[in-house]
């Protein structure tokens, strides 16, 4: 798991190096902002580092992914990272982070907050998040 913090912290802190290679296929990250222009621009730069990048228009279809991936992880890979919209309308990325961990999902997950409050940010740490 660090390793793939290590990876959360490389693209968002915008170094210019290589993205750091995890496996012999590309990291697969399932993304979701609601924000169409910021999911598209999201969805370029992942792209442009070498990521396997799986964008969905909504948190339900990132929960629905997950469920899918959990019960069927040979057919529907598992994603390697989640980057999820925290103001979504119709479910919170915090509400995936704690389905995530309910489930036993220790899968990296990232946070987008435009306005995260003080408590939000706390919780998403204690679950091993990440807001940025």
């Amino acid at each position: 798991m660090a390793g793939r913090l290590q990876v959360a912290r490389w693209f968002f802190q915008g170094e210019r190096r290589a993205a750091p290679s995890q496996a012999k296929r590309p990291m697969k990250v399932l993304m979701h902002a609601a924000d169409g222009g910021l999911r598209s621009l999201l969805t370029h730069l992942l792209e442009r580092a070498g990521y396997d990048v799986l964008a969905l228009g909504s948190s339900d279809q990132v929960l629905k992914y997950l469920l899918a991936a959990k019960a069927r992880p040979v057919q529907i890979p598992p994603p390697d990272m989640v980057v999820v919209d925290a103001d979504a309308e119709d479910k919170s990325g915090l509400e995936v982070l704690r389905f995530l961990r309910r489930i036993q999902d220790q899968t990296p997950v990232i946070l987008l907050a435009t306005n995260a409050q003080a408590e939000v940010a706390e919780e998403v740490r204690e679950l091993s998040g990440v807001v940025v």
